[in-house]
């Protein structure tokens, strides 16, 4: 009776063990072995209006895009592929000119931005990072200046290798 009772408690106790000890010989684990990234950038629409906003990130397979940002509430792009690869995103405004952008007719205008990256990499597990909202209000006697002074803007630059 008392053997009946043990040999399952050792049975379990043996493939706890074994599940237990991984492989410390290097070789890789296929089941995690990928790259995946997500990007959101929600640029303001004063932004948009005022700025011409655009993504520039390599895909997985090296593949540089050039995407240009408007009439959105929300950019986003995600990619999960095997292997390891580097990770890129960089997110510009470039200022507009009056005869792009037309008649400014608000007392304010919010040149704002918020935006979240997350990422895996089997190397460095799972990370993210979301700051607060970015940029800033402006009253409209000032918005030529504020432009002036910020030809370009950098809502994002991000890269992992």
């Amino acid at each position: 009776m008392f053997y009946k009772r043990i040999i399952p408690l050792l049975m379990m106790a043996a493939m706890m063990v074994a599940i237990g000890c991984g492989s410390d010989d290097g070789t890789v684990d296929y089941d995690r072995d990928f790259t995946q990234v997500s990007y959101s950038v929600k640029p303001a629409f004063d932004l948009q209006q005022l700025y011409t906003v655009k993504a520039i990130y390599t895909d997985f397979k090296g593949i540089k895009h050039d995407v240009l940002i408007e009439n959105t509430t929300e950019w986003t792009y995600k990619e999960k592929e095997a292997g390891d690869h580097p990770i890129s995103c960089q997110v510009i405004a470039t200022a507009k000119t009056p005869e792009q952008y037309g008649t400014l007719d608000r007392a304010l205008y919010s040149f704002t931005w918020e935006y979240s990256i997350h990422w895996y990499k089997q190397s460095s597990g799972a990370k993210s990072t979301q700051p607060d909202a970015q940029g800033r209000a402006v009253k409209r006697e000032d918005v030529e200046a504020y432009m002036v002074e910020n030809p370009v803007i950098t809502l994002i630059n991000f890269s992992k290798p």
